[in-house]
Formats: C-alpha cells, structure tokens, sequence
C-alpha cells in the first residue's frame, strides 16, 4: 500500500512539477543523507574510488561517477538503479544496515511516517489540505483475497488513513472507491474460524470510514466527465448534432434506447452510449470478476473501436460481451459455469452457423470491417447470450425481435423504414431451425427471442433417431403442414371436402395431394372434377431427381387429351437444399417427441438431462415448423421466392386451372389460410360472376323471413310496405342483393323483376309451342342469360314469389302443391291457380273472423292468402266438430225435458246452423272448397251469434250434462209438473225454459242451469209441518186400566238431528258416519222420503 499511495504522490509530483524537492517517504533515505555527508567529508574522488568508480562518466564496469550517482539518487524508490546504489552504499560505507533493511522490500517508509511526510511537503508547497483518490484499493485487495496474510497485513493499513500517531500538519482526506464488499470476495478459500476472523476484521475496517452512497445512476455522469468530455467546442457541435439526428429516429426504436427511466438529457451525456447499454452495463458488471469495472468497460470499448468508430455511430449491447469475456473467468464463481456453457454454444453452434451464413472462414473474420454481415448478426448473438447470462436486466428483459434490433442499432439496413425487424426475424427463425436452444417465440410480427443456456447435447439424440427420415414421411408431413395452413380438415383421404362460405352462401370444393408428374400418384381421372364441385390438387414441394416443368408438361398433355374440368393445381417451386434438410430435421424431431421415444433415442442422457432435452426438441419443433411454414409460403408463392426455393427450378404460374380462359392469381403477403380461402373464391367469382353478394349468410330461416315479407307486398298498394325493425338488416341484406325489391330506412318497395324475367322466359317457351312450364324450366330460367349459382332456396324463394306475383300455383299430377323454402322438385307444373270468387273470398274472410275468430287476413286474393286462411280455419273447425254436432242433440234432450220444442227456438236454431256450418267447412276437400263453404254457408241474421253458439258448444254441453242438470230433471222438473205443484217449482222451470229459448249470444246456459238448481235445492230442503199422532185409546187389550202395575218398560235413547240442502253424495256419507258412529249397536233409522218419477219401475 505504501507503493501505491506514496509513490502515487511521487509520480503525481513528478508529472505537474519535475523540479521540485520530493518528500523524504522512502526507507533508504537516511543512507543517501549518511553518503551525501561521507561525499561532502571525502571529496568525490576518495567517494566514488570507495564506491568502486571514479568522477569522470561511469567509470570502469560496476563503479559510479557524480551524474551517476545524481541520477540514481533522485530516482523513486522502486528503481533498480536507486535501489543498486543503495545497496552498494550500505556495502561500502554502513554494513551494520544491512539486517535493518532487510523487513523493507517496497523501499519506502511505513504507511503513517509516510502520511505524515506527505502532509508536511504538501503543505510547504501552499496546500491546506491532502486529498488522495484511492479508486481501485479495495479491488486490489479483492484481487488477494486468497492470500489472507497479504490482505491482513495491508487491511490494517487502511486503519492509518484516519488514524494515526505522527504529526500531520495538514488534513490527509482518503476518498476510496468500494466497487464491491471485500465480504462478497471472501469464498470457499477461507475455511472455519479464520473465514469468522477476517469477516470481523473486514467489519471493523469498513466501520473507519464514513459511507457515500453512489447510484447506479451516477455511473452516467461519471462516464460523462472521466470518459466523454469533448476534446474542444467544435468537437462538442458534432457531437450535439449527430446525437439531434438520433433523437429522429423512430418512437419505437428510441423507447427502446433511453429505456422506461431514461431521458433525452441522460442519453446525450453518455452518448454514444445509450441508456440502454448502461443499464445492461450495469447489470453485467455486478457478476464481473473483481478487476472490472463499469468505466473500465466502457474505456475498453472504447479503445477497441478507436479506428472505426464514428460520429453518430452508437456502441450496441451486443458488443458488451466480447469485452465482458476478455479473461480466462472473467464472470464470478456463480455465474462461471452458464459462461462456459454461453461460449461453447457460441463457438460450437453459433459462429459456425454465422460463418456458412456469409461463406467465410474464421481467418477471414479478424479483417472485416464493422458494418459487414457477419459482425451484425455476431452482435445479435452476443446480445442474446448476455440476455441469457443477466436475464434480468430491464432492457434484456423479454426479448422481442424490436427490442432486440434496437438494442444493436445501426447493425441492419432495410430500404423500407422498420423493416429492420423483418430482415432480423427471418435471420433468427433460420438460426432456430438449426439451434435448439434459440427459442423463437409464435407471433408472426414481433416474437420474444431467448436463448436457454442447458448444455444439454441435443444433437445426439436426433442423429440416433436420424433414420426415420425418408420420402414418405417428409410428404406427410408437408401435406400436415399445407392443409393446417389452408385451414382444411384432412381426413387422411385422396380427396377431401373442404366447406366454406362465398358471397353469403354455404359452398364445397374438393382438394386432394398428389404428384401431378406421376401417373400412378395421380391417374388421369384423379385430375378431372366431378359434378359442380371445384377440385383443387396440390403438388409436393420437392420431388428428387425431377422439376417442376414435368408437372406443367403433363397438365399441357392432359389438357390437350381430356378438354376442360373445373379443376386448378397448385404447382410450388421446390424446396431449396438447405430447407429440405430442415424438413428431414422436422421429422425426426418430431418423432422423437411422441409419446416415450426420448427415453429410447435419449437414454444416454439422465432423467434430468431428458427432460431438459424434451423441452429444447419442443422448442427446436416450434422453430422448424415455423421455418417450414415461411419455406412453404415462398413455395407455394404466397411470399416473395426467397432463399428457401430452388431458384434453378424457378416456376411463374404457381395456379394451372385446367379450364380455358380462366386466369388465377396467388394473392401475394396474405396467409396460406387466405391464399387458399382467395383461390377458391376466385373460381366461383369466375364461375357466377353476377351472383348476388349477401351481406349476411343466406340461412333458411332468413329466407323465410323475406319471403313473408315480400309476399306482403305483393298485395300491398304499388308494392310498398312497412317492414317491422327486426327485419329490416334481413331484408337489406337478402332481399336487395337478389333483386326482390328495395329497403329504405322503413319501407321496403317490391321489384318487378323476377316477374317480368320469368314470364318472358315463358312467353319464349309457349312461343316455341311448349304447353307445360316445369320449376326445373324455372330455374334454368333464372340463370339465363348466365348463371347466377343460386342455391335452391333462394331459387325456391323467388318461384314462389313469381308465382304469387302472376296469380298462379304450383302442380303435381293434377293436384295443387304448396311448395316451401327447403323443398320445391323441379317436377312441379306451374299453372294458374284456382281461386274461390271474389265474393266467396270476401265473405269467407268476414265469416272467419265472426264465426271463428280467426283475424282479419290479406284482403288479396291469391294463393298463398288463400291457403293462409284456409290453414287457420281448418285448425278452428276441426277443434270445433265434435262439440258443436254434440250441443244440437243435448239442446234438444233438454229443451223438450222442459217442455219446449227445440225446433221454434232461436238457440236450437243456431246450434243446428252452426254444427252444420262446421261439418260443411270440415268435409272440404282443399282450400278452395273450404273458402266457398264458408263463404256460402247458413249463419241466419248473424255470424257473431252463430260463432258464439260454436266456441260455446263445449261449455253449453257441460253445464247441460252435468249434476246440477240431473238434480233439475229429477226433483224440479216432475214437482214443477205434479198435480199438487206448488208455485216455486214452476217458476224455477219456467225461468229455465227462458233461459233456453234464448241464443248463448244473450244468455248463457250454464249459469241458469247453475241457479235453477240452486233454487230447486233451496226448494226441497224448506221444512213443513209434522203430522198429528193420535195417541191410543185406553182399554184396548192388553191394558190393565189404571193404576195397574206392569212390568217396567225401559225408555228407548233417542238422538235427532236435522240437515237441509244436502246433495246425494253428502247424504251418503252422512249415513257412513252414523254407520260408522254406532257400530253393532241395535238402532233404528227413520228415514222418510218422496220419489216423483213417470217411470214405474222406480216406484
């Protein structure tokens, strides 16, 4: 410590003022003081003959002459010369020194004689105060840390920078840097009590000190004045105006640069160190070895790019690892073996890769200049293993490929602004197609990135596994790869249907994988398309010892031999080398992760290692695949053809459609799913150009709901209607496209169209002598002059609608057929329909809705209004035959019980009206007929009365069938006609017989029936007076006359109650109870009752 700290003050000396005196700090200063006197006593010649020289140039070999002598004697105490000339001086004039100085091998004095000295000659050059920057002391003493003496002995020696016992005139201030605790460097070197001891000694020399803390932050201004001063003003212009031009770089890109706490301030004063690179600095430097620090860094990189680093120019993350690495360790214990493990991933697997990259060799590296290639993508691999090294450090922090093109600014050039990221994307999933332990993350625009850093040899595996690879499966694994991509569902059949919605309509289209060169792969029929259907075949990618000419040859044959087919083959340029060595790759891996393989092809590994292998393989499966899928894009000409293609069998026309006159591009930038999706679209746009574009898909159940619709307004004055809200997003999407009609905010305005189409495609028949018109003579209508491609329910909707529009129905055999959405057969004759009368109609529709309740329908009269009605009125009198042809026969049982002839009664009447209306209207054979028995059917003054009596039938009969009938037939009616009447009785039946003369309209039955047994019971529970006993005559035989005395007599108990009103059943179970009350007991029952009846056997 002497060493440093007081020839540091020496050398200091030395350099702002040569000339002045030194301070007395070194040890052999009193032996020069001794020999400058025995000089002085002596004379230079007896001196210097003594010293074994003389005073004239340096004197024979080994002697000293007085330039010599000066020279030396002025020289530090570590120079070889002073310290030669001291040791001949205690030889020649001081030998009992010699032991003295034997403990001194610094040559200077003890650390306090030498503080002391230093004020003293500090303060006779005018100082106030002594202030010694001790930068590196404890990373010195960190460096010794093994050596527990040295670090013991010197330690102690910090103790004298605040304390001490020789005089200091002036304050001695000591400001040390503590990079790192001296604790943290104390490891598995010092062992038990000597690892307590010197942790306490450590303690008690930190406690000396006062502390100030400096943060992480002030690194930057550090930086800023130690390191990044401007040589001069105009130095500092350039400066200020390349980091202006940097300050204009993208928002994204600069987000990145001054990090989440960073500034535009904070950059420019490390610049062209950005916020980023010193926080990553920072990071890394807290696992460095002891002797590194942060500025020493930055001073290195520095150093290292002096011949190419230019103004604006900005040192990238990526070059931290390469002066972070410089060292045998140069990373602490903890962090040693992932250092080793980083570098030989580097070495093994990644420079490799770089150099194939940009076809160099090794010996060829050390003279690339800075903006090739290869150090840019070197400077992306070194960021990604110092991410991996200090995962947690902000800017290393999930990795995205922004954030890591940003991070190595300036490396990578796009003509297209951002498209930095894309060049560095396609590089890294082409990196990890190779490299399992790159991962790359799914996201197809800015993916995270990461490298695992396992040592865990994967290779192995995969080339013990390596024979699995061959043709066959590398093809069904492109076709896996195709048909995923496409978005169809595969089967493992030739041919697969592939469904998917066009224009608003459900279509098919059938695909199938082959190899159109090989005839046998796919026979001449294979090629041709069957039905309506589009086939769509696609071609392999590859095809060993073969082009992709062969296939257009056999297409041009096949064309030339079999004419059109609604047939396209995708033919894909080939694969290069390169990508289909990755695809053998791919299947490999694979098949080493299904199921338990990796315990068969990996049993050389451990369990621990296995799955650490897993998880790499899976990672390295992610990353093929996504290279594939990008190599199968530029294949199949979705992208650009890039380095994944064979550019020797280079192929223009990708689609081949095997119809002339058809041309089909590949929509180029889309995805394999679009690409696919816009071909097939493509084909029915070819096919059906003028179909109509639905907004919305053609469901029937919306079809049903525009046909109600339109149906509405063919009747509706000049076709215009109101069409309710929740219809009106239908009707513009459905019924607008297919050229029904418009809709307008509210209303909807039906079209002529379809029936001035249709009836000219009629005419032209019947012109040609054609007396039938058939839907199947419709339909090919519809799509004259050329085809829509309607499916049959729009076509069904607008026959329909035609139909209704001329007046006319459909036919089968003679019979009328009411056709539907989902079903109408091309068989059905059109013909004009048969109407009821417009007198029969307009009657029919007023009855409906008198007689049967049924509400007031469209007032025109077609077919569909008539068979609407018709429908509804069906449902109404088959509910209604069977109680009204009942209430005829019961009104009439009943009406001559009471004395009345049915006959003369308005009730009667309209019962028989209306049971006989309902018969007639039920019996009809079709809708027609049913509207004219309606409409000429009897319902006398009133159709309201005669539908009363109807929808009352069933009541009526009830309350005539019922007890309460039964009570009034057996009681009220026979008193009501006894001879002995009385008057109640009569008026009961009188009131009911009122009742029943008169129509349900005006009275209902079943409340009178109610009421008139109300009354009869009433009637028949009044009491009336006990009959008059006559007691015996006395003397009769068997009378002993008075005063006699019999035997006695016991007195019978008698129990009386009384109940009025009670019905049969109530009176039944009344004597149930008694029954029940009185057990075995002997009791008599007095029961007293009348039966009026006109049958003789009841009496």
């Amino acid at each position: 410590m002497e060493q440093a700290i007081l020839g540091g003050y020496v050398e200091h000396l030395r350099q702002i003022d040569p000339n002045a005196p030194l301070p007395g700090v070194y040890a052999d200063e009193p032996i020069f003081a001794q020999a400058d006197h025995e000089r002085q006593q002596l004379g230079d010649e007896s001196f210097f003959a003594r010293l074994g020289g003389d005073d004239e140039g340096w004197g024979t070999l080994g002697g000293w002459s007085a330039a010599d002598y000066e020279q030396a004697r002025a020289a530090p105490a570590d120079d070889p010369r002073r310290r030669q000339l001291s040791g001949e001086l205690v030889a020649a004039f001081l030998p009992g020194l010699r032991d003295a100085m034997r403990g001194n091998s610094t040559g200077y004095v003890d650390i306090d004689t030498g503080l002391a000295e230093l004020a003293r000659h500090a303060e006779a050059r005018g100082a106030s105060a002594l202030i010694l920057f001790l930068d590196e002391l404890i990373l010195w003493l960190g460096s010794r840390i093994a050596d527990t003496a040295f670090v013991t002995r010197e330690g102690q020696k910090l103790i004298k920078l605040i304390e001490f016992t020789s005089q200091r005139p002036i304050p001695v201030v000591s400001i040390v840097a503590r990079q790192r605790d001296l604790r943290d460097f104390v490891g598995d070197q010092v062992l038990g009590a000597e690892r307590f001891a010197f942790a306490d000694a450590l303690k008690h020399w930190e406690g000396r000190f006062h502390r100030i803390t400096l943060t992480d932050g002030n690194l930057p201004k550090i930086a800023e004045k130690r390191l990044l001063r401007p040589l001069s003003d105009q130095a500092r212009q350039q400066l200020d105006a390349a980091f202006q031009q940097t300050e204009r770089e993208r928002p994204e890109v600069l987000e990145v640069l001054l990090t989440e706490d960073g500034d535009k301030q904070l950059f420019r004063s490390t610049y062209p160190f950005s916020p980023a690179f010193m926080k990553t600095l920072i990071a890394a430097s807290s696992v460095l070895q002891r002797e590194r620090t942060s500025l020493k860094v930055m001073l290195q990189l520095l150093v290292d790019r002096r011949d190419d680093l230019t103004v604006g120019d900005l040192v990238s993350v990526g070059e931290l690892y390469d002066v972070l690495a410089q060292g045998d360790e140069p990373f602490a214990d903890d962090l040693k073996r992932q250092f080793q493990i980083a570098q030989t991933l580097y070495e093994r697997r990644f420079r490799p890769r770089l150099l194939a990259d940009h076809n160099i060799s090794e010996s060829q590296v050390a003279g690339l200049p800075r903006t090739h290639g290869f150090r840019a993508d070197d400077r992306v691999v070194k960021t990604l293993l110092l991410a991996a090294l200090v995962p947690r450090t902000g800017p290393l922090n999930t990795l995205t490929v922004a954030r890591l093109a940003a991070l190595n600014h300036g490396s990578f050039r796009s003509p297209i602004p951002g498209g930095e990221k894309g060049v560095l994307l396609r590089k890294l999933r082409a990196w990890s197609a190779e490299i399992g332990e790159l991962k790359v993350g799914d996201d197809q625009q800015n993916p995270t990135v990461a490298v695992r850093l396992t040592g865990v040899d994967t290779d192995t595996v995969i080339q013990r596994a390596a024979s699995v690879d061959n043709a066959g499966e590398r093809r069904r694994l492109v076709r896996r790869l195709v048909l995923e991509e496409f978005g169809v569902r595969d089967d493992n059949q030739l041919f697969l249907q592939h469904q998917f919605t066009w224009r608003g309509t459900r279509r098919r289209a059938d695909v199938a994988f082959g190899n159109i060169r090989d005839t046998v792969d796919l026979p001449d029929d294979a090629l041709a398309a069957q039905g309506n259907d589009w086939k769509v075949i696609v071609d392999y990618p590859f095809d060993p010892g073969h082009s992709p000419t062969e296939d257009l040859d056999r297409l041009d044959r096949w064309r030339a031999a079999r004419g059109d087919s609604r047939t396209v083959c995708w033919v894909p340029a080939f694969f290069s080398s390169g990508v289909q060595t990755q695809l053998g790759r791919l299947v490999v891996v694979e098949h080493v992760l299904q199921g338990e393989r990796l315990d068969d092809y990996g049993d050389h590994l451990s369990v621990q290692d296995r799955a650490v292998a897993r998880g790499l393989l899976a990672d390295l499966q992610s990353s093929l695949r996504a290279t594939l899928l990008g190599a199968v894009r530029q294949a199949y000409g979705v992208e650009r053809a890039g380095d994944a293609v064979d550019a020797s069998h280079g192929i223009d026309e990708r689609l081949q459609p095997l119809r002339d006159g058809l041309t089909l591009q590949v929509p180029v930038g889309a995805s394999m799913a679009d690409a696919f999706s816009g071909l097939v679209k493509q084909l029915l746009d070819a096919q059906y150009p003028k179909h109509p574009l639905f907004e919305i898909e053609a469901r029937p159940r919306d079809l049903k709901v525009v046909l109600e619709e339109v149906l509405r307004a063919v009747d509706a004055p000049n076709g215009r209607i109101e069409v309710p809200t929740d219809r009106r997003k239908v009707m513009k999407r459905l019924a607008e496209p297919l050229g029904l009609g418009q809709q307008h905010d509210s209303p909807f305005i039906l079209s002529d169209r379809w029936r001035e189409h249709l009836s000219r495609a009629i005419g032209r028949r019947r012109e040609q002598g054609e007396t039938t018109v058939t839907v199947g003579d419709l339909r090919r209508a519809i799509d004259d002059p050329e085809p829509l491609g309607l499916h049959k329910p729009e076509q069904n909707l607008i026959l329909i609608l035609f139909a209704e529009q001329t007046g006319q129905a459909f036919s089968s055999r003679g019979g009328p057929v009411q056709p539907t959405i989902e079903r109408m057969d091309d068989e059905l004759e059109l013909v004009l329909a048969n109407l009821p009368s417009q007198e029969d109609w307009d009657v029919a529709r007023t009855r409906a809705a008198e007689v049967f309740g049924v509400a007031a329908q469209n007032p025109a009269r077609n077919p569909t209004s008539v068979e609407t009605l018709a429908t509804a009125l069906r449902t109404k009198v088959d509910a209604a035959r069977g109680p009204a042809g009942q209430l005829v026969q019961v009104l009439g049982e009943r009406m001559r019980a009471v004395g009345l002839n049915p006959a003369e009664t308005v009730r009667w009447q309209q019962a028989q009206r209306g049971a006989a209306l309902v018969e007639s209207v039920a019996s009809t054979p079709n809708a027609v007929a049913l509207i004219e028995a309606l409409g000429r059917g009897d319902v006398g003054d009133s159709g309201q009365q005669i539908g009363t009596s109807i929808a009352q039938a069933g009541t009526v009969v009830t309350g005539l069938e019922n007890d309460r009938w039964n009570v009034i037939a057996q009681v009220a009616i026979p008193r009501a006609s006894a001879d002995d009447a009385g008057a109640p009785f009569v008026e009961v039946i009188a009131d009911l017989r009122q009742a029943l003369e008169r129509p349900e309209f005006a009275v209902a039955i079943a409340p009178a029936v109610a009421q008139a047994n109300q009354r009869t019971l009433g009637l028949i529970a009044t009491p009336t007076t006990p009959p008059i006993v006559e007691p015996p005559v006395p003397g009769g035989p068997g009378d002993d006359g008075p005063g006699s005395e019999g035997p006695p007599v016991d007195r019978p108990h008698v129990v009386t109650d009384r109940a009025e009103g009670l019905g049969l059943d109530e009176a039944r179970r009344r004597l149930e109870a008694l029954r029940t009350a009185h057990g075995d007991d002997t009791v008599s029952v007095d029961l007293v009752w009348r039966i009026t009846t006109t049958d003789p056997r009841t009496s």
